[in-house]
């Protein structure tokens, strides 16, 4: 083990490779299970290396957060791709491109934005992204009516396809536990269907991750999108989502300066986000791994970041380490996290390719 990472010489996003596969196979029989399509969200890992581990698991369809991700997974052969974020009119030309390669899934939550689709001219499946309470976008699920005016006006189109009603419960996130979480999907799930029930039979899909691993009812919904799930992370774990054994990214990354009571590593904001999990009245960033995804050490959070620092509580297990070696940190939101690397490491030492994010 320790081989494989002799090299490593800056903050740098490991991968799990059984850990992730038995996540994806986890999610996948889920899926075949409650009679859903299982068309993850591929921002997460944003990489055709693990694109084929969920090809092994008969995932045909997937979700992206751009066009511009969408084109970079249409060139290793997905054809069956929905972008779920708003339609960017400014990306016509790649839209209408992408519309005559792959059956294209885009999103409107408003007359304008069905106008900017129509006006592509191309092929292209189009969903109304319905806000069932979280409040980022989307139509309201309190005026139906103006979904039904959306998906009329699709039904009425020479070139657009009306795919369904689309949602996000990012509420999930915030639940302070199980029986909360279960309550909110629940509530989205009951609203989606108030509206689908309004604009006639229509297709339902639903996409956070916390629901799609605790829930078991989706009477009426036709697919999911979790993307997480691939990876998972310490918000995951702080929601009861997910074990230790199940988080399948860490960050590996040097160590640099030991204090009494912390650790310095190079490894900060730019390399992890700033996103966190929130302890009594503590941010934490990460949290150290006892060793390479070993059991995470509670006494040994990631407590600050600046922009290329980190500082870590001299814990049980970050007091061991030493200058010059690796700090195994388990990122509180892996998504971000792996969002700011252009490839990670595979636990055997090999390079995994990513999309670099247009940049």
């Amino acid at each position: 083990m320790v081989s494989s990472f002799a090299d490593i010489i800056r903050p740098t996003p490991v991968v799990d490779e059984l850990r992730a596969r038995a996540n994806i196979a986890g999610m996948a029989a889920k899926a075949r299970r409650l009679g859903l399509e299982l068309r993850p969200h591929f921002k997460t890992h944003q990489s055709v290396a693990i694109g084929t581990w969920f090809r092994d698991e008969g995932v045909r369809a997937i979700t992206v957060s751009s066009l511009g991700m969408a084109a970079y997974f249409a060139a290793d052969g997905w054809d069956d791709i929905t972008v779920a974020f708003p339609y960017n009119p400014r990306e016509a030309a790649l839209a209408g491109d992408l519309a005559g390669r792959v059956r294209l899934g885009l999103l409107v939550d408003g007359d304008e934005g069905l106008r900017a689709a129509a006006a592509l001219g191309a092929p292209a499946r189009v969903w109304i992204k319905i806000d069932t309470g979280y409040g980022r976008a989307g139509v309201s699920w309190k005026q139906p009516e103006a979904s039904l005016a959306l998906a009329e006006g699709l039904r009425r189109s020479a070139t657009l396809e009306f795919a369904g009603i689309l949602t996000h419960n990012g509420a999930t996130y915030q639940a302070k536990d199980r029986q909360s979480l279960l309550i909110s999907h629940a509530k989205s799930l009951a609203r989606m269907r108030d509206v689908a029930a309004l604009i006639g039979d229509c297709p339902i899909s639903l996409g956070d991750t916390p629901a799609c691993v605790l829930a078991e009812d989706f009477e009426g919904a036709s697919e999911i999108r979790p993307g997480n799930f691939v990876f998972f992370d310490l918000m995951q774990r702080a929601l009861g989502v997910c074990n230790d054994n199940q988080i399948a990214l860490a960050m590996a990354c040097p160590v640099v300066g030991v204090r009494s009571d912390h650790i310095l590593l190079y490894g900060g904001a730019v390399h992890f986000s700033k996103d966190f999990v929130e302890v009594g009245d503590q941010r934490r960033y990460g949290c150290l791994s006892e060793e390479a995804f070993g059991p995470v050490d509670e006494s040994s959070p990631l407590i600050g970041l600046s922009q290329g620092h980190g500082t870590v509580r001299a814990g049980e297990e970050a007091a061991k380490l030493k200058v010059g070696g690796l700090a195994w940190i388990y990122p509180a939101h892996s998504c971000l996290s792996a969002d700011l690397h252009s490839a990670y490491r595979s636990r055997n030492g090999a390079c995994i390719p990513k999309w670099d994010g247009g940049r």
